[in-house]
This record gives C-alpha cells, structure tokens and sequence, in this order.
C-alpha cells in the first residue's frame, strides 16, 4: 500500500511508528547501561566514493 501524496498514509504511519518505537527503546538502553546500542555505538559511515 502506497503512503498518500500528503505523506500521511498508512505505510507512513507505520513507519513512523516503528522509528518511534526505536528511539524509545534506544533511550531505555542508554538510560539502563550508560552507552548506545551496539548497533549504533560501532556504526562507521561508508567511505566508498566514486
């Protein structure tokens, strides 16, 4: 299903739901142990360039 021209379709919702979701599981992580998910704690940005 196609998010609307508005942006606020369904698949929009629920996407942003699910990054919602993310950010506050991520803030329960760093306020129990202190540092960052590992997922993001060991990302590197790519640099292959053409």
């Amino acid at each position: 299903m196609k998010a609307s021209a508005s942006g606020n379709g369904p698949a929009t919702t629920r996407a942003q739901s699910r990054v919602w979701d993310k950010l506050i599981e991520h803030k329960h992580y760093i306020d129990e142990h202190g540092e960052d998910v590992a997922e993001v704690r060991n990302w590197k940005w790519n640099q292959t360039y053409e």
